[in-house]
C-alpha cells in the first residue's frame, strides 16, 4: 500500500505548481515551562497541515502575542523536525525536511477512492517570556491563505487564523493540547465518529465546542468566517441527521451523506476552580482548524489492522516461557475508550484450539494522553508454560464492541495474529503437557509436600522438577509407587514436573503457594 500511495503522491506533486500557501488545518497550544526565576516562561506550539499540491512552508512561522495589558510582541517559531518511521516519506519532492505525511489521513477510506486530498504536518515551537500577569493573552498565526473548501463562501480570499489564550492571574497554566491530526478523508455513506478530545495536563475542566473559522492578521482584528447556506459553524458538514457534538469530549458523530471539502473550528476552553470564590474561571483555551475531505465510491476499507502487516512470524511475535502478559502494536491507532479492560475483545487459542483465559488488557503508553495509541497489553490467567503456536483472535468483549480507530471504524471481528512460544527450557510442548489417568499429583496448588502417584508401569521412571528457566531444582528415580516431593523452601510460583520413563514422557505444571 505503501508503494502504491507514493506513486500517487509523485503524480500529484509533479503536475501541481507551485501556489500559494493555502494551508487544510492547523492548531496552536502552549506549555508553561518557568520557575521561580523565569516565572512568566513559555514555550509556544503551531502545528500546520499543508495539501502537497500547494507551496511548501517555511522552516519558521510568526506567533504573535496581544494582550490589553502590555504591548503586542512577535516572536519567530522554528521548525521542529518530526521523522516517520517508514521511508522515504520525509523525502517527498517539495516537502521541507522534517515534515510528514499527515497521520491516519487513510485511515478510514479507501486508498483508491477518487478525490482524495493527500497532505503533510509540520511543528513549530517558540519560547517566550510573557511581560506579567493578564487576563487576556493571545497567542495567533496566521498566513495567506484559506483552502477553498465547499461549505464556505470564497475561502481562498481569507487569511487562515488560528489562536489560543491564556489568563495567568491565577497562577501559570498550560493549554489543552488536542491529540488527533487535523486532517482526514472519510466515505460518503460512512459513519462519522471523530475523537477531538485534548490533553490537559494541570487537572483543570474542559468544555469543548464548535465555533466559526475566523479571518485576521496575525494579531489583527478578527472577524467570523461567512458559511454557505446549509451550513453553519455548528453543522459544518452534510450528514444525514445532523452533528452530534459531546461537548465533554469533543468527539462528534454523524452519517456522511456526499462528497465535499469541509471546513470547521474546534475551540477547547479550560477551567480552573477557584477555592476563595468557589467558582470556575476561564484560564485558557486552545483552537483546531480542520479539514475534512469525504470522498464518494470507496470500496471495502481495511480493517485488519493486526494482521494486515504481518507476513512471518518475527521477533515481536514470538514469547517467553512464563511470560503472562502479551503486548501487540496494531497498524492503526485506535480510540482506547473503546478498550475492554477485562481483557474480552480477544480470545486466545492454544494449537488445539483450547482458549487461554485472558483476566485484564490496557495500553503500554497511558502517559500518551490515555486516548489514542496503537500499542496495548493483554494479561493472561496464568503465565505461558509450554511451547506452543497461540492464535489471537479479535472478538466483540463485555463493552459489546471491538476496538475502533480514530474515526469509529471497528476492528474486524475475527481478525487474528499468530504467537510462539518457543523459549521454555524443559522442552515440554503442549501434546506432553497432559498426565496420563495412571499417575497423579495432588494437592495443585500445595505448600509445603508434593504427592506423587505413579502405577507399576512407571516404576524406575525418573522425576525432575524444573522452575520457568528451565533450572533443575529436585530429582529422584521412582522405586516406589508413591513419592512426596518437599517444596517448601522453593519461593511461590509455578513449576514443572516431568516423569521420563523408557518410552515415554509425563508432564504435569504445578503451583507453590
Amino acid at each position: 500500500m505503501i508503494k502504491n500511495l507514493l506513486v500517487v503522491l509523485a503524480l500529484v506533486l509533479s503536475v501541481s505548481a507551485a501556489k500559494a500557501s493555502h494551508l487544510a488545518g492547523g492548531e496552536i497550544w502552549y506549555e508553561y515551562v518557568g520557575d521561580s526565576l523565569n516565572p512568566y516562561k513559555y514555550k509556544i506550539y503551531l502545528r500546520l497541515y499543508r495539501e502537497l499540491n500547494k507551496a511548501t512552508l517555511g522552516t519558521s512561522a510568526q506567533i504573535c502575542i496581544k494582550s490589553s495589558c502590555f504591548s503586542s510582541q512577535n516572536y519567530w517559531a522554528q521548525l521542529i523536525p518530526i521523522y516517520d518511521s517508514v521511508a522515504p516519506l520525509d523525502t517527498i519532492q517539495g516537502s521541507v525536511p522534517g515534515s510528514i505525511l499527515t497521520p491516519d489521513l487513510l485511515d478510514c477510506v479507501d486508498t483508491n477512492a477518487s478525490g482524495l486530498v493527500f497532505s503533510e504536518v509540520y511543528l513549530y515551537s517558540v519560547t517566550v517570556n510573557l511581560p506579567g500577569k493578564c487576563q487576556d493573552f493571545n497567542f495567533s498565526y496566521s498566513t495567506c491563505c484559506r483552502n477553498n473548501n465547499d461549505n464556505i463562501i470564497t475561502g481562498s480570499s481569507h487569511y487562515f487564523y488560528i489562536d489560543a489564550g491564556l489568563n495567568n492571574l491565577n497562577g501559570p497554566n498550560s493549554s489543552p493540547q488536542f491529540i488527533n491530526p487535523a486532517v482526514k478523508s472519510l466515505c460518503v455513506g460512512s459513519d462519522l465518529r471523530w475523537v477531538q478530545t485534548a490533553i490537559e495536563p494541570n487537572g483543570d475542566s474542559l468544555f469543548y465546542h464548535f465555533a466559526a473559522p475566523q479571518d485576521a492578521n496575525c494579531g489583527g482584528t478578527r472577524t467570523l468566517i461567512t458559511y454557505k447556506p446549509g451550513y453553519s459553524y455548528d453543522q459544518p458538514i452534510s450528514t444525514q441527521n445532523g452533528i452530534l457534538f459531546d461537548h465533554a469530549t469533543g468527539i462528534f458523530t454523524g452519517k456522511l451523506t456526499q462528497p465535499e471539502i469541509d471546513a470547521l473550528k474546534i475551540i477547547v476552553e479550560e477551567y480552573r476552580f477557584d477555592s476563595t470564590l468557589s467558582v470556575y474561571t476561564k484560564i485558557g483555551y486552545s483552537s483546531v482548524d480542520i479539514e475534512i475531505v469525504v470522498v464518494g465510491s470507496c470500496g471495502p476499507i481495511q480493517t485488519n489492522w493486526l494482521s494486515s502487516d504481518t507476513t512471518s512470524i518475527g521477533p515481536g511475535n514470538t514469547f517467553s516461557c512464563g511470560d503472562s502478559i502479551i503486548r501487540l502494536v496494531s497498524t492503526k491507532r485506535f480510540d482506547v475508550s473503546t478498550l475492554a479492560l477485562d481483557g474480552s475483545d480477544f480470545a486466545l487459542h492454544n494449537s488445539q484450539g483450547t482458549v487461554i483465559p485472558i483476566i485484564a488488557a490496557g495500553v503500554d503508553n497511558p502517559g500518551y494522553l490515555g486516548l489514542v495509541s496503537k500499542s496495548f497489553w493483554l494479561k493472561l490467567h496464568k503465565p505461558l508454560w509450554y511451547n506452543d503456536t497461540l492464535i489471537l483472535v479479535s472478538r466483540l468483549g463485555n463493552d459489546l464492541n471491538t476496538l475502533y480507530n480514530t474515526c469509529g471504524l471497528q476492528l474486524h471481528e475475527g481478525d487474528s495474529i499468530q504467537y510462539i512460544v518457543s523459549s521454555c527450557a524443559t522442552k515440554i510442548g503442549l501434546t506432553e503437557s497432559a498426565l496420563s489417568e495412571s499417575i497423579k499429583v495432588y494437592p495443585n496448588p500445595a505448600n509445603e509436600v508434593l504427592n506423587l502417584e505413579i502405577n507399576e508401569n512407571s516404576r524406575g521412571s525418573m522425576a525432575v522438577v524444573y522452575n520457568l528457566n528451565g533450572q533443575k531444582l529436585w530429582s529422584r528415580k521412582l522405586n516406589s509407587l508413591q513419592t512426596l516431593i518437599p517444596i517448601q523452601h522453593l519461593p511461590n510460583g509455578i513449576y514443572i514436573l516431568k516423569i521420563k520413563g523408557a518410552s515415554e514422557t509425563e508432564v504435569v505444571k504445578f503451583e507453590k503457594r
